[in-house]
């Protein structure tokens, strides 16, 4: 769902100049904040079941929200002129979506892992939400900092540090 929902407001940023991609991920990022810091409290003396039901729960309302989005967000497959070989994929092209995967990949065990270490560790679940949200803020915080470096033109000194 996240890259449907990432492919329909990149192409609604790109047909309205005056829709923020900052702005929209801002409040997507304290609508998660909300939701963890909800399901912490409230599964908090909960069973594990409760989990697998409350994402179900989520995973149906994801979907039903689907269905209110536009239908003419996908952008329509142009078919290659005959003759026309498939397009060059640039090496660096490859090297950037390698270095992108293997971001993602070493995230994976945080994600995947850092609650159940947590929980192991004898942390409560409103306990490691706040992990979790802590994390967000920060993420809030850093989108905040480069909108305003960007906006000023210095944004490329904090890329390398924040790298």
């Amino acid at each position: 769902i996240i890259p449907i929902t990432d492919l329909m407001v990149n192409d609604a940023v790109r047909r309205d100049s005056r829709i923020a991609y900052g702005r929209i991920r801002l409040w997507g990022s304290l609508g998660y904040l909300a939701a963890t810091l909800f399901a912490g409290y409230l599964l908090e003396g909960a069973e594990a079941d409760a989990i697998l039901l409350l994402l179900v729960a989520l995973a149906v309302l994801g979907f039903l929200s689907s269905l209110l989005a536009p239908a003419d967000v996908a952008v329509p497959a142009r078919r290659p002129e005959k003759g026309a070989g498939r397009p060059a994929f640039p090496p660096a092209l490859w090297l950037l979506v390698a270095a992108g995967a293997l971001v993602q990949a070493s995230h994976a065990g945080v994600y995947g892992f850092g609650s159940v270490h947590w929980r192991a560790l004898g942390y409560g679940k409103a306990a490691i939400a706040w992990f979790w949200i802590i994390g967000v803020i920060c993420e809030i915080g850093l989108f905040w900092v480069l909108s305003r470096r960007m906006a000023s033109g210095v944004a490329g000194g904090l890329g390398i540090v924040v790298g």
